[in-house]
């Protein structure tokens, strides 16, 4: 046992480092800030779980048997012909779910803590973005320019959607932005706050500026989930026919004048090779076995051997074999076994959910200590009691 003052302090202390480790990990992910914060966390963990065992529980066993897939792809990367840095990296990442844990024992409210985040990476983008304006003219903008740049924080990219090549300018964890804008979405339509309603447009800005075509495809979807959940079915029924038309008007739009869906267009010319080399490289033992974390093969996207791709379901299905990969993805997608928890107000989380992991097909943006932090995030939605869930994702008070 220990006594309420040791108590309090270790509520107080995961309430700080938690929302801390969120974001570091979303500003500086390649330091190794997010990592000193995650020892920490886990640290203050093993305290909670050694003082106070009697009310110290296991609300779902998905990053359990995540880390086990994870723990046998490094087995079978240790024994064939894989990078294992990287291999390395991607089994350490996974770690990142047991965050779970903290988060509901201590019944920390992640709404708060991802809308938070999400305004904070806006506001590196838009530093970013000066940095590279003001480079060549400001000391100091180049300072913070190397800085990015040094770190592989932030990219600047020509990319020619239309017939003249537009800048584009992503950070590194830019795809998280679909969290924070669902988010503010749910609360502009729940509150009717317009604070909510202006947040919303400002990441919309930053995800335009990233140029990232799923990016902003699947925040519109997922927009348009929100909106039609929360009408009756009239409201519905008149939103979808008013929808219909500048929906079909972009699409064509996008088909005529743009080379967003050519198959020349050089990111989509590489995915499509690292499709075509996923079939031609298919085993028996590997379909069934997998062939480890981080293992080669040749894509003709790249024109190379390579460990990792832009598509991750084909990646998994790689590492872990077609018995695993549909294991590993059902404990991201159910960490519950009750139905109940999908349905309702929670069906807002889940289509968040399905949107990133829909995102991630065609980006790397799932299996690293962001997209993680989404899944977090999604299981602390589905597990946690709708009566401690207020309408719009407002912050709940401190308890202890």
């Amino acid at each position: 046992m220990i006594v309420s003052g040791e108590r309090s302090w270790l509520d107080r202390a995961m309430r700080l480092v938690v929302p801390l480790f969120f974001v570091t990990t979303i500003a500086v992910p390649t330091t190794m800030v997010n990592k000193l914060v995650f020892g920490v966390l886990m640290v203050l963990t093993l305290v909670r779980v050694v003082s106070r065992p009697a009310d110290t529980f296991l609300p779902t066993l998905s990053p359990l048997v995540a880390l086990c897939i994870f723990a046998y792809g490094f087995v079978l990367a240790l024994l064939g012909n894989a990078d294992l840095e990287f291999a390395t990296q991607f089994a350490l990442s996974v770690a990142v779910l047991l965050l779970i844990y903290p988060v509901m024992w201590y019944d920390i409210d992640l709404d708060y803590v991802a809308k938070a985040t999400g305004l904070v990476l806006v506001l590196l983008t838009v530093l970013f973005v000066a940095a590279v304006a003001f480079s060549q003219s400001s000391g100091i903008a180049a300072a913070v320019l190397a800085f990015f740049t040094r770190y592989r924080l932030g990219f600047a990219v020509a990319r020619q959607f239309v017939d003249d090549p537009s800048m584009t300018y992503a950070l590194a964890t830019t795809t998280y932005l679909l969290l924070p804008f669902a988010l503010f979405v749910v609360s502009m339509v729940e509150r009717r706050s317009v604070w909510s309603g202006i947040a919303a447009l400002i990441i919309g800005a930053a995800m335009m500026v990233s140029g990232s075509r799923g990016l902003m495809l699947t925040s519109l979807m997922t927009a348009a989930f929100v909106l039609l959940h929360r009408a009756r079915n009239v409201p519905r029924a008149v939103l979808v026919m008013l929808a219909v038309p500048p929906v079909v008007y972009v699409l064509a739009f996008l088909l005529s004048a743009t080379e967003v869906f050519s198959v020349t267009e050089l990111s989509n010319a590489i995915k499509i090779g690292h499709v075509s080399s996923f079939m031609d490289h298919l085993s028996l033992s590997g379909a069934v076995f997998g062939e480890g974390l981080a293992s080669f093969y040749f894509s003709t996207g790249r024109g190379s051997q390579v460990a990792y791709t832009e598509v991750t379901l084909l990646d998994m299905l790689r590492y872990f074999g077609f018995i695993l990969t549909p294991l590993l993805y059902a404990a991201i997608l159910f960490p519950s076994v009750r139905l109940d928890r999908y349905r309702g107000a929670r069906a807002r989380s889940v289509a968040v959910v399905l949107a990133y992991l829909l995102l991630s097909l065609t980006n790397p943006v799932l299996f690293n200590s962001a997209g993680l932090l989404v899944v977090v995030w999604y299981w602390h939605k589905v597990l946690r009691p709708l009566a401690l869930q207020p309408p719009g994702g407002a912050s709940l008070p401190a308890t202890t």
